[in-house]
């Protein structure tokens, strides 16, 4: 299952760029669950990341590498994909991406999720992309956007 959310930023992509590390990580991380940052090495290939799912009752291990990084002129991303994942994850490619665009920028999370059946994936997509739409304004905030939150 794939979704994309797009933000745009009053940054611009080198400060976003910049930017990009485990400050932000958290900053942008929702509530529920609660990420607790065992491992975060950063944003170039081979850099390995682990955290806990904290879910109050319960928590559970997602793990992960940078399998891909390219810095263009206009533009950059990176890639993670998880090694170990919850929920009966069985494939996690999410791809950030930045695009200049004017005096300031896009910042693209590009989201592509599977289970072992379909059903399931339907039925985890709803908190999966709320889970990154609870990125727009976080996202526009810590870049000190000036615009509306949505």
């Amino acid at each position: 299952m794939k979704f994309e959310i797009r933000t745009n930023v009053d940054a611009s992509m080198e400060n976003v760029i910049a930017r990009f590390d485990v400050t932000l990580l958290e900053y942008v991380s929702p509530p529920i669950p609660k990420i607790n940052i065992n491992i975060y090495e950063g944003g170039n290939v081979g850099d390995r990341m682990d955290f806990t799912l904290d879910f109050f009752l319960f928590n559970r291990r997602w793990a992960g590498k940078i399998t891909e990084r390219v810095e263009k002129v206009d533009e950059f991303w990176f890639v993670d994909e998880g090694d170990q994942m919850a929920f009966g994850l069985r494939y996690w490619r999410h791809v950030h991406h930045v695009k200049q665009a004017g005096e300031g920028s896009i910042i693209t999370d590009k989201v592509d999720f599977r289970t072992a059946n379909s059903f399931f994936d339907l039925f985890l997509f709803p908190a999966m992309y709320l889970q990154f739409l609870y990125r727009k304004p976080r996202y526009r905030r810590y870049f000190r956007c000036k615009s509306k939150p949505f």
